[in-house]
């Protein structure tokens, strides 16, 4: 089992291609802020302690959260493909958790897209709000649910985008000059060529290479 990592802009067309990914060739989406609230539903005093630290609007240890998504990777079902993790790590602490936990470190994906085309594709998004779906117009509704496909509320915002621009420069991308600095496998994909492009460029490579 494959556990993909992947990196981008926001609006780069990783969500897009985590998608495509997951419902056309067996990789499992490993959504890090869904696994930490139901492990937190437990009664261990632990799982209690973390529920109340999320109701405040915190996090748990870096520590920890690599641990849900260790276990969230552990119970998936055998005749998956891989896993694919989108916003995980989030920065450089948890990257070093990531990597100490296990020699099982995954390949990083990272999806190359210019700013100026990842503006482009923030102004013409749809998400639905039933199940996460990712869509662009003239997409009306969901493909997976059926519901009503809608606009993020910030999405329309400069400011909003240049901030998240900025946050992603400052915070993730030196994550992958770490990975490449540790002798990871990394595969670089053109994210203007389309999310059915480059799931076929990465099945692909993940076939050829030993990864």
């Amino acid at each position: 089992m494959t556990t993909l990592v992947l990196f981008g802009r926001p609006a780069s067309g990783k969500g897009t291609l985590g998608q495509r990914l997951a419902t056309v060739h067996g990789f499992v989406a490993c959504s890090t802020g869904q696994a930490m609230r139901e492990w937190a539903a437990g009664p261990s005093p632990e799982q209690v302690a973390l529920r109340a630290t999320m109701a405040a609007g915190g996090y748990g240890s870096d520590a920890l959260a690599v641990r849900i998504v260790r276990e969230f990777i552990a119970n998936v079902a055998p005749d998956a493909l891989g896993v694919i993790l989108d916003g995980f790590p989030r920065d450089q602490a948890q990257l070093d958790a990531w990597l100490e936990s296990s020699s099982d470190h995954g390949v990083a994906v990272v999806v190359e897209t210019p700013e100026e085309v990842c503006r482009a594709r923030v102004l013409g998004r749809m998400v639905c709000g039933a199940c996460g779906w990712t869509d662009h117009e003239p997409a009306t509704s969901c493909e997976r649910c059926g519901a009503m496909l809608e606009r993020r509320t910030d999405d329309g915002d400069a400011a909003t985008f240049a901030r998240r621009m900025a946050e992603y420069d400052r915070k993730v991308a030196p994550l992958i000059d770490a990975w490449l600095a540790g002798g990871l496998p990394v595969v670089h994909l053109d994210g203007t060529s389309g999310a059915e492009a480059m799931a076929a460029e990465l099945m692909t490579t993940l076939r050829a290479v030993p990864v």
